[in-house]
């Protein structure tokens, strides 16, 4: 993955806002499974390769097309003769989608709450590691005052 990674980061980043490995999951779900592609992404997340918003871009956007699902749905349909044409037609659809996604507000925003967030209660962290036993209580009220915060700033962003 990190030579791929390194390899494709030229392009995935300008034109995504994503790190170089995540070629690797729009890969897997386009030629394989969009669970595949989801479990990836995931794992990668769960590792710490990937922010929130690397993450819900990934996984909404390069997971929907995959090429055994668009088979059914096109079989199901009746043109299967159409095939190429149309699985061509909704790969460019999830690029053109995948670079509008990544730059509108929902997804931007998100992101900035939670490392304005996470900034804050490492200041606070710091602090209380720094400072006596006294201030420790008042800068514990701080923190469970960010961390409520922090949920309600996470609903308003789901919104």
């Amino acid at each position: 993955m990190e030579f791929i990674g390194t390899m494709l980061h030229r392009i995935m980043k300008p034109v995504f806002r994503l790190p170089g490995r995540s070629s690797i999951d729009a890969t897997a779900s386009w030629m394989g499974s969009g669970t595949v592609g989801v479990v990836i992404t995931t794992e990668q997340y769960e590792r710490g390769f990937y922010t929130d918003r690397e993450a819900a871009t990934v996984a909404t956007n390069f997971s929907i097309n995959s090429i055994a699902f668009s088979f059914v749905v096109i079989s199901v349909i009746g043109l299967t003769d159409m095939f190429i044409p149309f699985y061509l037609t909704v790969c460019i659809a999830s690029v053109i989608a995948a670079i509008i996604c990544t730059r509108i507000r929902p997804i931007r925003k998100r992101i900035r709450i939670m490392s304005l967030l996470e900034n804050r209660l490492t200041k606070i962290a710091r602090q209380v590691s720094q400072n006596s036993d006294g201030q420790l209580i008042k800068l514990l009220k701080r923190l469970l005052a960010l961390k409520i915060s922090r949920k309600s700033a996470l609903a308003g962003s789901r919104l």
